[in-house]
């Protein structure tokens, strides 16, 4: 099973936290646009970030943030923001 480094979820949990912002859950297929990566490797990674209770995920459903998934996206985005402020 391919492993999946700190960066990547932090760009996938940021990512879905941007745009979960309307409301409503997100389609891997929006994902994959956002990210311009397949489709297929969204659902992979999502089924990591679900093992590991950072989103929910239901099949056809769509993907939300869990609440510890939130907590790590509003993190990343703060530091993001940090950094761009220094620079």
């Amino acid at each position: 099973m391919p492993r999946f480094s700190p960066v990547a979820t932090e760009d996938y949990v940021s990512r879905l936290f941007r745009l979960n912002e309307t409301g409503g859950s997100v389609t891997t297929q929006q994902m994959a646009v956002a990210l311009q990566i397949t489709s297929p490797s969204v659902t992979s990674m999502t089924k990591r970030l679900h093992e590991r209770g950072l989103v929910c995920h239901h099949k056809y459903h769509g993907v939300n943030l869990t609440e510890q998934g939130r907590l790590l996206a509003i993190d990343v985005i703060r530091r993001h923001r940090l950094l761009e402020l220094l620079l």
